[in-house]
């Protein structure tokens, strides 16, 4: 199964109410014809990426951090497990950050922050900070939100 599985074309006009009456959303212009739907809010994890020509939406993160635009398929695990964080991909839950850059020539590059870097732990103080590094894992999608290149290590 390919990573359209959050495609929400039968809910298009739905999200478009949506956005009017909730006012739920960040709309940003996102390159090649298309639009990113960024959640408001303090964790922001809701991302959906609407093409308004064609009435499609895909829905790629719930705004609670489930991602269903992308499945384990879509996930070198051979390259995540360096990581030793491949246990928090596997989960397909975003907990820190994800992100869809521009589109550019019709693909994107996506990442996914598995693991912070130890000031997240910190205290206003700096007390509790761990020596702890960012860990991202990178893909590529195209403007249908297909997996054109599997999460890996860059």
């Amino acid at each position: 199964m390919n990573s359209i599985m959050g495609v929400l074309e039968d809910n298009y006009e739905w999200l478009m109410d949506y956005q009017r009456r909730k006012d739920e959303f960040i709309v940003s212009d996102w390159g090649c014809g298309l639009q990113r739907y960024r959640s408001k809010g303090w964790n922001n994890k809701g991302l959906i990426i609407v093409n308004p020509d064609q009435k499609k939406a895909y829905m790629l993160v719930y705004p609670d951090g489930e991602i269903i635009g992308f499945s384990i398929n879509d996930l070198d695990l051979e390259s995540i497990e360096k990581t030793g964080y491949a246990h928090e991909a596997k989960r397909l839950k975003v907990n820190y950050r994800f992100e869809v850059e521009r589109f550019q020539d019709g693909k994107a590059r996506v990442y996914w922050m598995l693991h912070p870097d130890g000031s997240y732990y910190a205290d206003e103080e700096g007390y509790g900070r761990t020596d702890d590094e960012e860990v991202y894992i990178y893909a590529y999608i195209d403007t249908e939100c297909k997996v054109i290149r599997k999460f890996q290590l860059e």
